[in-house]
């Protein structure tokens, strides 16, 4: 309930697979992806013009974004990506195919990519990602529609608060609100007027489901609207200065 509250925007973005193309025929949209190479998650952002294929893409430690450049065959079948280090050389290859259909028959258009990632000298690793969300952004400047000026501030908030809630940082988690704002404690929808109120209702609102969920996502990538950016799909959101504007915990 609280995902189809939160995404409306996100889910009228996803392309319809009922009425996709085969395989991948983009438009032009910033696609993101969720996935994981081995068992390893990530998240990828693709952009495609013509054929020519610019990304990013991240782990969960990452602490900038890994460059991606390649190509799309004219079938829309067959991606090939080079991923460069922060030097700009070469350093491993993303070979993959796009899925016709899901497993029901329903026809996809570059929902679904899977294939080998290979790190320069060593034995290729199995790929997937899974189509997250989709819009007319800007590949450098992904938060914009959020009104952000500066997407590394969002990042680097965002990266700081769920390390703050990954190792208990409370004190680090109540500068980084914005107050007064509502959330759930013990059930009930309530007022968190300043810090110290923050303070004594921290593990009623960061429950051990809450802390897993906020870190189980990426504090890189994320997807942004009007009414700001969203860690953990939804669950925290940031304003264009980075300060946390709401927990739907």
């Amino acid at each position: 309930m609280k995902r189809a509250l939160l995404w409306p925007l996100a889910a009228l973005l996803l392309i319809p697979g009922g009425l996709a193309e085969a395989a991948c025929h983009p438009d032009g949209s910033v696609n993101i992806y969720n996935g994981t190479i081995g068992k390893v998650p990530v998240r990828v952002a693709l952009q495609a013009d013509t054929g020519k294929i610019d990304g990013r893409y991240a782990y969960l430690v990452s602490t900038a974004d890994i460059v991606l450049k390649g190509r799309l065959d004219a079938a829309g079948k067959h991606l090939t990506l080079t991923e460069f280090d922060s030097a700009g050389h070469p350093q491993a290859t993303f070979d993959g195919t796009f899925a016709d259909t899901d497993a029901s028959g329903t026809k996809l258009n570059c929902e679904t990519l899977s294939g080998k990632w290979q790190l320069a000298g060593k034995p290729p690793v199995a790929f997937t990602l899974s189509l997250d969300s989709s819009g007319a952004l800007q590949l450098a400047h992904l938060y914009g529609a959020a009104g952000v000026t500066d997407d590394a501030v969002v990042d680097r908030a965002a990266t700081a608060f769920r390390n703050a809630v990954i190792h208990n940082q409370k004190d680090v988690a109540a500068g980084m609100m914005l107050y007064p704002f509502e959330t759930n404690v013990n059930g009930k929808r309530t007022k968190i007027a300043n810090a110290q109120a923050f303070l004594a209702h921290y593990d009623a609102i960061f429950t051990p489901a809450f802390r897993a969920a906020i870190a189980a996502d990426f504090p890189r990538l994320m997807f942004a609207r009007d009414q700001g950016v969203a860690l953990g799909g939804g669950d925290v959101w940031f304003d264009p200065s980075g300060k946390v504007i709401t927990l739907n915990n």
